[in-house]
């Protein structure tokens, strides 16, 4: 009723007071819900050690598996797409639609987040019906596009030359005129007042 009320310290109290007491292990999923707690709360460290100790003792594949998709979730949160991705590649193949889609999209995001985005095209389509795929293929080769023609160091370089001009390149055309006036400036400043 706590939880569902939103006091989630007062139901995170309540649960690990559980947790501790529990010595007949007769609240198996009790690690479920705190991880769930901990996850609403913005603490995904500590939901992450919950959902280990959830999968452990979880008996059934499927909330298994539920439960390793909420950590992936925690990993994505924290940016931390390798633990997401090795945690979503330990997931078994499952008969359930719903939840191989679930798993094939999340995983399809933790190869994005690691910039391979050959394996994250390869899960995405996956996801989507045939007759989407030519679009999906569209946008991947525009994004690709997009991720040659704005390298990191191309315009880092452009900015040493001429401060501004990696920000115009990029099509920031207000704050690269700013930085242009603003140094610019501070070059006038600096040179009258060595004169």
């Amino acid at each position: 009723k706590q939880f569902e009320a939103g006091n989630f310290r007062t139901a995170l109290t309540d649960y690990q007071r559980v947790a501790f007491f529990d010595s007949n292990a007769q609240f198996e999923e009790i690690y479920h819900r705190i991880g769930d707690l901990f996850y609403a709360t913005g603490d995904f460290g500590s939901a992450v050690r919950n959902y280990d100790i959830a999968t452990r003792v979880e008996k059934s594949d499927s909330i298994k598996t539920e439960i390793r998709l909420k950590k992936a979730l925690c990993f994505f949160k924290q940016n931390n797409f390798f633990f997401a991705l090795n945690e979503l590649l330990s997931i078994n193949p499952h008969q359930n639609r719903y939840i191989q889609n679930k798993v094939n999209l999340y995983t399809a995001i933790a190869w994005f987040g690691v910039e391979d985005y050959k394996q994250a095209f390869s899960n995405l389509s996956k996801v989507l019906p045939d007759e989407e795929i030519p679009k999906l293929e569209e946008i991947f080769q525009q994004f690709e596009k997009n991720l040659k023609r704005f390298r990191p160091g191309k315009i880092e370089t452009m900015s040493i030359i001429f401060p501004g001009l990696g920000q115009m390149y990029t099509g920031d055309f207000i704050s690269g005129l700013n930085s242009v006036l603003l140094v610019g400036g501070l070059a006038v400043v600096g040179i009258w007042a060595w004169q």
